[in-house]
């Protein structure tokens, strides 16, 4: 019996050995596509901030009217589901 056991336990842990082997290229790939996607999303929130920075509502100065013009809540809201979106 104990023979039994040891030998089904080597040959477990020889599959989990393989297996672990066996996704090694697939791990290095997706922490590669995922540092990549990263940069890419970092780079996408300088870009916003940037322009919210630039082009924002805070950019008018004392005109309150142009700078409610500016905040079109509805591009901010779209702006946010796509960066969102590649997030996920």
């Amino acid at each position: 019996m104990s023979r039994e056991v040891q030998s089904m336990w080597e040959a477990l842990y020889m599959k989990a050995l393989n297996r672990s082997f066996m996704l090694e290229s697939t791990k290095a790939r997706y922490a590669k596509i995922t540092v990549e996607e990263i940069d890419e999303f970092v780079k996408t929130v300088e870009e916003v901030a940037q322009r919210f920075e630039d082009q924002g509502p805070g950019s008018v100065g004392q005109d309150l009217d142009s700078g409610l013009k500016l905040m079109d809540v509805r591009h901010l809201l779209t702006l946010r589901k796509k960066l969102v979106t590649r997030a996920g």
